[in-house]
């Protein structure tokens, strides 16, 4: 009896080639809403920023408003009739950020599939809000580290911990360059040996989330993204990076084809073969600053590129502070080589 694949499905038509998918994907669907960073509040997404998500343009503008100056002594109330209060302008503008026009592709041959019985797209199909997700993070890292290398001379922003320093006195003290903000912390970027250090002084905790599978890694209970691409400066030295609510603005959109079925009747010297096309716009972008777009070179693959890929990001030269230090829910700290 022959294997039914989803090329065999496929072929009936182009409304039953997205339904198949589409059934494979349901079974996890859009996990970046459910990733702790998205959950923690430090994803901040709302209709302006996903509609410049969906707009064809490479460079678009993100609204911001300032925060409400808490240190002015208000108005006292009388009932003198000449008194007339003058109101504050709530201070606003807008930030410079850069649209990502993302896609891959997965492919697999007729012959392998018939080998081992095993559907490798519908595999793919399954798992696709997680490498968005994924996606989204590595753009949250790649921009952090932009941001460290702009920043770092700044002591307003860059905490130094010695060898014997603890981890958790450094994080505080990191927290208080934000002043009366510092408590707006909701989370941290580092590398696995900082995270182990962390985990040796009883401070960071890897959990499983019983009813999604969701692998959690948090310290203080807060969580936290772990790479080894995360933060480490030109001296070797591992850096963490505090995050707060709001830290980043995130649109997420379909562009015109989101997925695709390809198949080449050819390849494998006739023996066919399928690839399953994902495409999204993304825009992940840091509040307080602009990007300036003064060195686009993708991931370094394309003939012309549009996007800002991660090198991109971590480029401080495409980058600038907008706002005032309390107004960026950023910090970090340098942790000296042990």
């Amino acid at each position: 009896m022959a294997m039914v694949t989803l090329g065999d499905v496929f072929t009936q038509g182009s409304v039953v080639e997205l339904d198949v998918i589409q059934s494979f994907m349901d079974e996890n669907g859009d996990r970046v809403n459910d990733t702790p960073f998205f959950q923690s509040g430090i994803l901040v997404s709302n209709l302006l920023v996903e509609a410049a998500a969906a707009s064809p343009t490479a460079e678009v503008t993100i609204p911001y408003m300032g925060r409400l100056d808490s240190s002015v002594e208000p108005n006292y109330s009388n009932d003198v009739y000449e008194d007339v209060a003058i109101p504050h302008k709530l201070d606003h503008g807008f930030m410079k950020a850069r649209n990502a026009f993302l896609n891959e592709g997965w492919g697999a041959m007729d012959l392998v599939q018939e080998l081992t019985g095993k559907d490798p797209l519908a595999y793919v199909a399954a798992r696709l809000g997680k490498f968005w997700a994924e996606q989204a993070e590595n753009r949250i890292v790649a921009t952090a580290r932009g941001i460290y290398e702009l920043e770092a001379a700044n002591a307003d922003m860059n905490v130094t911990a010695a060898v014997a320093d603890s981890i958790v006195d450094t994080l505080i003290d990191a927290q208080l360059t934000l002043g009366d903000a510092f408590g707006n912390i909701d989370g941290y970027i580092m590398d696995s040996k900082t995270f182990a250090r962390a985990a040796k002084e009883k401070l960071a905790l890897t959990t499983r989330d019983p009813e999604t599978s969701i692998l959690t890694k948090t310290l203080n209970g807060l969580p936290v993204i772990v790479s080894d691409r995360a933060m480490v400066n030109g001296d070797g030295e591992s850096v963490i990076t505090l995050l707060g609510r709001g830290s980043f603005a995130y649109g997420m959109a379909n562009p015109r084809v989101p997925l695709a079925y390809e198949r080449e009747e050819a390849r494998g010297n006739g023996g066919g073969a399928e690839t399953l096309w994902t495409r999204r716009n993304m825009i992940v972008h840091p509040m307080g600053y602009n990007f300036l777009s003064a060195h686009i070179t993708g991931n370094g693959t394309e003939t012309v590129a549009r996007s800002a890929g991660w090198a991109d990001l971590i480029n401080p030269a495409n980058w600038e502070r907008a706002v005032d230090r309390k107004g960026i829910p950023l910090a970090f700290v340098t942790v000296a080589n042990t």
